[in-house]
């Protein structure tokens, strides 16, 4: 395929002069050569407007880029304080658990005294009990060798209708 004059829009053959100006290309004629500056322009001038567009949406997106950053510096500063409130609750929380669980192991050792203080006490309380039923067994036999034997009754046995029939006479 050959190259098309940028000027004139004719084609250049084998046996044209040309020039080739950027990414153009024109006959040497001089009307043609004459139009060299023009495209040049135009290309300059769409060049221009394609910067400009860029460096449009360049200070949106970085103006967009600014907000976000900003935003997200909040962000960051909130997490950074909702960070250091949860350290310090981990801190405060691993505090009660260390006293917890000393308080637990205190709790238990004291537990432990009571239960042993409770077995001395149960021991020593039947003992007692012991020693006391004992003594109080010894004072029952002592008093009970110490009495009189008992003197055998004399009355008779009374009949018990007999009893009731004298019982009614004195009615």
């Amino acid at each position: 395929m050959a190259a098309i004059c940028a000027a004139c829009r004719q084609p250049i053959t084998k046996r044209d002069r040309f020039v080739i100006e950027g990414t153009e290309v024109f006959h040497r004629h001089r009307r043609c050569v004459a139009a060299i500056p023009n495209s040049v322009a135009t290309r300059l001038q769409l060049e221009i407007t394609d910067l400009r567009a860029r460096a449009e949406q360049s200070d949106a997106n970085a103006a967009y880029h600014q907000r976000r950053g900003e935003e997200l510096g909040k962000t960051l500063s909130e997490l950074r304080s909702k960070l250091i409130m949860a350290e310090a609750n981990l801190d405060g929380t691993i505090l009660d658990r260390n006293t917890w669980r000393k308080d637990a192991v205190d709790a238990q050792d004291e537990n432990r005294r009571l239960a042993n203080q409770i077995a001395l006490l149960e021991q020593q309380l039947a003992t007692a009990r012991r020693d006391r039923v004992a003594a109080q067994t010894a004072a029952l036999e002592t008093a009970v060798a110490a009495l009189p034997p008992p003197a055998t009754p004399e009355r008779a046995d009374e009949d018990s209708s007999k009893v009731r029939f004298s019982l009614l006479d004195l009615d």
